[in-house]
């Protein structure tokens, strides 16, 4: 199963950052605030290319193993949960952001 995984992920490294399908759903709502569009720039670019130009940097494997979490006292509010898909549910590819 890790094999599966290992391959879905770099299959989708390897997907046009330009996906029809993300512009349609963007522009089937007239309130996102923008319009989305085909950049004739990026045409070609793979996602692990458009990654490189922006200059991420891959974490190293064990790296964040150390790091510790992060409490807050319960008198600071926090929510017990917080899903941006319900928070700006009119951003219609919220749940679509790339990793």
């Amino acid at each position: 199963m890790s094999m599966q995984l290992v391959g879905a992920a770099k299959a989708e490294h390897s997907l046009g950052i330009i996906q029809k399908d993300i512009i349609q759903t963007v522009n089937k709502h007239p309130n996102a605030g923008w319009t989305a569009g085909h950049n004739p720039y990026f045409a070609n670019y793979t996602i692990e290319q458009f990654k490189h130009i922006l200059g991420v940097k891959p974490t190293p494997p064990g790296l964040l193993a150390g790091v510790p979490i992060k409490t807050h006292p319960e008198s600071v509010g926090l929510p017990k949960e917080f899903d941006a898909r319900t928070q700006w549910s009119s951003c219609s590819t919220i749940g679509n952001i790339l990793g």
